[in-house]
């Protein structure tokens, strides 16, 4: 996973996917996709700058959860 403002890319193979969550630092779900029905890369230019927690759900059950900060 890499953030190219305004997008976050991913280079994983996308059919390992289920969802990908984008969780603000107050707890509220902000972004929630079916990874595997979009494109490999996730807009954010809405999100309000600060710290998000991005929760990648595997197909497998795994959930990995990576810390991004979203500025102007």
């Amino acid at each position: 996973m890499e953030l190219d403002l305004p997008f976050i890319q991913f280079f994983e193979n996308l059919e390992s996917f289920d969802k990908i969550e984008i969780i603000s630092s107050t707890g509220s779900k902000m972004i929630e996709l079916d990874i595997r029905k979009s494109e490999n890369r996730i807009d954010v230019t809405n999100l309000t700058p600060g710290l998000y927690l991005v929760k990648i759900h595997y197909v497998s059950g795994i959930v990995k959860s990576e810390k991004i900060i979203v500025a102007n």
